[in-house]
């Protein structure tokens, strides 16, 4: 590992340690994205997700008063062969804390790709648009830029409706479905396919993605929706309690099934969730969309008044499992 200025430590997280990460994650996005845009909500099912352990996977930096200066974990949530990094620095800290925190990650996703019998592993990181310092890093420790994502935003009027399906299409609400099982198995379903053709998809199982979702214990599935054309499901929303401390509502996942594209579902369920957020009192709608989408998913969020909040820099990297492990650097 890089060197640390002195009396610098990396160290492991508690949970008792959410509100200091969260003020150095809070930090970071004023430095680069102008705001802070999480809550503590979002840090303990962050600390606490399936796929990475508090005990190997994430990791603090303390400064020589033992004040936080930068997070970081690891995430391999639905495992495979690909990854996520993730790293939140002061931005008075940038430079050799954020090189030795990112040497400190890559080293455990070698683990992960040993401990997988792999010869190495694809990682993903990001960083906002703009965050040059960020970025450089990644790119010296082997990362090039592969993607755009687009941060989404709406604000809500309050007076929004729910819009009137066409004929011989049907939007019910997840959790009053007869079998609970089999619409979360339409979920999958649909998720699989309609994501298959965009070249990072990574297939999961049912019982790894279902396991990974339900890990939060806090998803709002009163607010999730299924699309029936003709009877037969066709498109999926799924939202999450990310920003509703905020008074913000967050669509984690809009996906229409290949076979029913073009035939305006997508608005449809945009409308839906508009309107349910704004039942609920939310003045705000996000997500996350990649720019470059095959589907044209970006445009469609253009078109029903959604904007850019701030933009990200993706960038991946083959990590070879002869890569340094992190371990020793703990102390």
């Amino acid at each position: 590992m890089s060197a640390l200025p002195d009396g610098y430590r990396i160290l492991r997280p508690t949970l008792d340690d959410a509100e200091a990460v969260l003020d150095v994650v809070r930090a970071h996005d004023i430095a680069t994205i102008g705001e802070p845009d999480i809550t503590i909500e979002d840090i303990l099912e962050l600390m606490g997700k399936t796929g990475h352990s508090l005990d190997a996977d994430e990791w603090l930096i303390a400064d020589a008063d033992g004040r936080y200066t930068a997070w970081g974990y690891v995430d391999d949530s639905y495992g495979g062969e690909r990854l996520r990094i993730d790293v939140s620095v002061r931005p008075e800290e940038a430079g050799p804390v954020t090189t030795a925190l990112v040497e400190v990650l890559l080293g455990r996703a070698a683990e992960l790709a040993a401990a997988k019998d792999l010869d190495g592993i694809r990682v993903r990181a990001s960083a906002p648009h703009g965050a040059t310092g960020l970025r450089e890093v990644y790119e010296n420790a082997g990362f090039e830029l592969d993607r755009y994502y687009g941060r989404m935003n709406y604000d809500l009027s309050g007076d929004e409706r729910t819009p009137e399906p066409p004929e011989g299409v049907e939007v019910k609400v997840f959790t009053e479905l007869p079998d609970r099982d089999e619409a979360a198995r339409i979920h999958h379903r649909i998720m699989d396919s309609g994501f298959a053709d965009l070249d990072d998809h990574v297939s999961v199982d049912f019982d790894s993605w279902w396991a990974n979702t339900a890990a939060s214990g806090n998803t709002p599935y009163d607010e999730w929706r299924v699309v029936f054309v003709e009877g037969e499901p066709a498109a999926v929303l799924q939202t999450a309690n990310i920003g509703a401390a905020d008074n913000g509502g967050w669509i984690r996942n809009l996906v229409v099934h290949p076979d029913y594209r073009g035939r305006g579902l997508a608005q449809l369920l945009l409308g839906t969730a508009f309107a349910l957020f704004a039942e609920k009192g939310r003045t705000w709608v996000g997500l996350s969309v990649d720019t470059g989408n095959s589907t044209g998913a970006f445009k469609i969020y253009e078109k029903v008044g959604m904007r850019p909040k701030y933009m990200i820099d993706v960038l991946k990297a083959w990590v070879p499992v002869s890569s340094p492990a992190p371990g020793s650097a703990v102390s």
